[in-house]
Parts: structure tokens; C-alpha cells; sequence
């Protein structure tokens, strides 16, 4: 059934939620007082709402019943840069940590199963390189 969602329809919303910005405070009292810093009043920021909606949709992929959405690279790294650049820190590079380890995780696992399976390591690589590209089942 192609009348679904899929993944790449999954890591456009998780992008474009990545991407998406909020206006910064226009409090002047949120700044210093110098001169240089009130240029931040109009400058666009990443918020942890955007970042916390893009892995709302990480979650969905994973927890979708069929295995069907199963999460690629894309949408960790969408997820990740989200919270790296959002101005909740440290939470936000701590939560992009916690990712990515989770991504290493599941490529291990990847290239556990793959090797199980009678492929050998240097067969692995080049098909998730040349072919896979970085998308889940071809390997991270």
C-alpha cells in the first residue's frame, strides 16, 4: 500500500521542523546593553519546541507497528542538528549526543545482522556507501 506515509515523507516534516525558527525575545532586558548585542533583537533562533517536534516524528518512525518507517541517517541527523543548534543549551547538545550514540547504536546493529547473515565486512561497507546511501535497511 503506497497511499501511506513513508520515510521520505517523514524526514521532509522532520527537516522542515529542523530547519524551522522562532523570532528571538524583543525584550530588551533578555540582552545586554551594549550596542553590539541589541542587533540580536532581530535575529531568528531555533527553539526546543521545533526541535522536540522533529523528534516527535523520530519517535512515530520508530515505533510505527509495520517497521516500515524505520528511521535512517536523515532523520537522526535532522533530529540532532535541531537540538545542536536550538537555544535550549546544554539540554540541546546533551540531547544531540544521546542521539547520535543512539544512531552509532543501531548501525552496529546493522552491521551485526548484515554479518550474520554470511556478509562480510568489506561487502557491508561498500553497500552501504555506494548503494544504501545512508538509508535504513542498506545500512547507516
Amino acid at each position: 500500500n503506497n497511499n501511506g506515509a513513508n520515510v521520505v515523507a517523514y524526514n521532509a516534516a522532520i527537516t522542515a521542523w529542523a530547519r524551522s525558527t522562532s523570532r528571538a525575545s524583543s525584550n530588551p532586558k533578555d540582552f545586554p546593553t551594549s550596542p553590539a548585542s541589541m542587533n540580536n533583537l532581530s535575529v531568528t533562533s531555533k527553539s526546543k519546541s521545533a526541535a522536540l517536534s522533529a523528534e516527535r516524528l523520530l519517535q512515530e518512525m520508530r515505533n510505527e507497528p509495520t517497521g516500515r518507517l524505520q528511521p535512517d541517517v536523515i532523520s537522526y541527523s535532522a533530529v540532532i542538528s535541531a537540538y545542536a543548534t536550538c537555544l535550549d543549551q546544554p539540554h540541546g547538545l546533551e540531547r544531540a549526543n544521546d542521539l547520535l550514540h543512539e544512531l552509532e547504536d543501531l548501525a552496529v546493529r546493522e552491521h551485526l545482522e548484515s554479518s550474520s547473515r554470511g556478509r562480510d565486512a568489506r561487502r557491508y561497507e561498500t553497500r552501504s556507501i555506494g548503494v544504501g546511501g545512508g538509508r535504513h535497511p542498506y545500512g547507516f
